[in-house]
């Protein structure tokens, strides 16, 4: 549709005439700085259609190796052109630098990646992900790899950072948890891609689990899971470290979903949803609603 919904015209016949199976979609992507470019990442082919003009004409690379998911496809913040993905049967990660028509192989046994954030990192071609052993030997290791994609371009992070369970990348900061031996987690943060200090939370009640809720440019808003109901906000320093706490017995769902959320433009204003745990009532507890300035 381009008339806001006004009418619709089936495309699928013109996408791909010479494939005789229907195409399944789970996404599509517009691009952030030519919105006439359309991509449209099949679900179950390896294939890849896009179009430069808002679908007057549609093109087609099919991905080699044939492995490669589509649906684990990221877009490189600032070229239209690069994305990465994940072959899901090999645990290999590939770029492309031209839509898909050639890969090339980042590194095998891949558990997680991310492009890194334009803000921060000055190459626009790096690339984070953490590799894991596939004799079993718990050796998880995080690397950064950037253009030209060659094994001697590839650099570990923090070498000091041991087994982890996995990261996340937003802004200034990286986030990483740990599960030792006991079973105990612990969360661990880089701060402008220096090394990484263990966060400082106060609390002497176990953590279970950790879900990051917000970023800005001064601190950083983590959840923690310290029991299978109890979830406790707290708020960062600048550099993530230090934790204090914001806001105990928020509202987080079974399915993850948090009730926390920024009022658009209005910096610092957040409006969550809160437990009332003085209630009689243990087991059902009320829920109240509060909003921070």
């Amino acid at each position: 549709s381009l008339d806001y919904g006004s009418s619709f015209e089936n495309i699928e016949g013109s996408l791909d005439v010479n494939n005789p199976d229907p195409l399944l979609w789970y996404n599509f992507y517009v691009s952030d700085f030519n919105k006439n470019m359309l991509v449209f990442p099949s679900a179950n082919q390896p294939k890849l259609y896009y179009t430069l003009n808002e679908g007057g004409m549609w093109k087609m690379n099919s991905f080699t190796p044939t492995t490669i998911n589509p649906q684990t496809l990221l877009w490189n913040p600032q070229e239209d052109n690069w994305m990465i993905a994940h072959d899901s049967i090999n645990d290999h990660l590939y770029v492309t630098q031209n839509l898909g028509q050639d890969w090339t192989k980042i590194a095998d046994f891949v558990a997680t990646y991310q492009w890194g954030d334009p803000d921060v990192d000055t190459d626009r071609s790096v690339v984070y992900y953490n590799t894991y052993d596939p004799n079993g030997n718990n050796s998880v290791h995080l690397y950064t790899q950037r253009n030209p994609y060659a094994p001697d371009n590839q650099a570990e992070f923090d070498s000091n950072l041991g087994k982890h369970d996995g990261f996340f990348l937003i802004g200034p900061y990286i986030f990483v948890q740990q599960t030792d031996a006991a079973g105990a987690v612990s969360l661990l943060i880089s701060y402008n891609r220096k090394p990484f200090n263990k966060a400082m939370i106060p609390t002497s009640d176990p953590h279970v689990n950790y879900l990051v809720s917000h970023i800005n440019s001064l601190q950083a808003m983590v959840i923690v899971q310290h029991a299978s109901t109890v979830h406790n906000l707290y708020l960062s320093d600048v550099t993530g470290v230090y934790f204090s706490l914001s806001l105990p017995d928020i509202v987080l769902e079974p399915t993850r979903a948090l009730d926390l959320e920024q009022i658009e433009g209005v910096n610092g204003t957040l409006v969550a949803n809160q437990y009332v745990r003085s209630s009689p009532d243990v087991a059902n507890p009320p829920i109240r609603t509060l909003i921070t300035l």
